[in-house]
């Protein structure tokens, strides 16, 4: 008679997944960071090959530097960067100069209106930035197409 295919018996072998050690937490987390700047990375270009160096409100020619001048070139997003599922989508996103930029996150500009949308990947409709929209002054109360 033949005795039955039974595992032998391995001190070493482990039952459990292993436990994520802090270097192993470490690396991951690094790699998350990698990826993400990678989108964003990803997302200037796009909506700066979009917009190109001009000032999507003001119309002024900008400049890639890393000084604080007011023509500076930034991409602002309509939906702030927490919104995840509107994130890295360059239909969110707008080439601006600095000043400008500091005028629409202090909300002293506001986007009012867009003539289009766009339905993300949460279900939400948010502002297309590539087609044009309104700007409200909040100062002067005047409102504008760009």
């Amino acid at each position: 008679m033949k005795a039955p295919d039974v595992p032998l018996y391995d001190p070493h072998a482990r039952t459990a997944a292993r436990k994520p050690t802090v270097v192993d937490r470490l690396l991951e987390k690094e790699k998350s960071r990698v990826a993400r700047r990678a989108a964003d990375t990803a997302f200037r270009k796009a909506v700066i090959a979009r917009d190109g160096l001009v000032d999507r409100i003001t119309g002024e020619k900008l400049v890639k530097t890393t000084v604080a001048v007011l023509n500076r070139l930034e991409v602002h997003h309509l939906e702030g960067r927490a919104t995840q599922a509107t994130r890295y989508d360059p239909r969110n996103g707008i080439v601006v100069g600095l000043l400008t930029h500091m005028k629409l996150t202090t909300h002293v500009w506001q986007i009012i209106n867009a003539k289009q949308t766009f339905v993300a990947v949460d279900g939400e409709t948010y502002v297309d930035a590539s087609g044009q929209f309104e700007v409200w002054d909040t100062e002067t109360g005047i409102r504008r197409w760009v």
